[in-house]
């Protein structure tokens, strides 16, 4: 598969997804919304009166981050992976419309710079996560064309390749999870 055919079904993939979850925003029961609203209230004063633990939520998103890239990243090597990791990113994309959509319906207009600030570190991690994504399917797939329908590549240099965004990867969750626990949440008390 060309690499520009590869993302731009990803880019549709992705596409039909967010399509998919403002849907779904419509469609859910005024139970689920109040939840939702009570959530947001409840963040929005955690960040106010700043009750955060830093150091402890600083560990818990970075292991969950990098866990998540390392799950995406192995399963690139094994060649049923390409589902997984399809599936994956496709339920963070839906989880981070669904996230916009009751920000933007429950503290509207007004606060869109809060709203933006917030979730720049999860939209970063979504892009992340699509790159990740892409290298992933592509590794895969030139793995399937070695093995079953022994075509010739050098393995062992896209290997390296792939290993090097990884590292990339990783360093950049890394740096992500910082501006998300660390940076943001003081940006957002001179907001709120």
């Amino acid at each position: 598969m060309k690499k520009n055919k590869l993302f731009k079904i990803l880019i549709i993939i992705t596409v039909i997804t967010i399509l998919i979850s403002i849907y779904l925003s419509a469609v859910l029961d005024k139970t689920t919304k109040e939840e939702i609203t009570n959530n947001i209230i409840t963040l929005k004063n955690t960040i106010k009166t700043n009750k955060i633990s830093n150091i402890s939520i600083f560990i818990k998103s970075l292991s969950n981050n990098l866990v998540m890239a390392s799950i995406i990243w192995i399963l690139g090597i094994s060649i049923i992976g390409i589902p997984i990791v399809l599936g994956i990113y496709l339920f963070k994309v839906l989880l981070l419309t669904l996230e916009i959509i009751f920000f933007i319906i429950n503290i509207k207009y007004t606060n869109i710079f809060f709203i933006i600030i917030y979730l720049l570190p999860s939209i970063l991690n979504i892009l992340i996560y699509f790159i990740l994504l892409y290298y992933s399917i592509n590794y895969s797939i030139i793995l399937i064309k070695v093995l079953f329908f022994k075509k010739e590549y050098k393995l062992k240099q896209i290997t390296k390749r792939y290993i090097k965004i990884l590292l990339l990867v990783l360093i950049s969750m890394f740096i992500s999870t910082l501006i998300e626990i660390l940076l943001i949440p003081r940006i957002l008390i001179l907001l709120i």
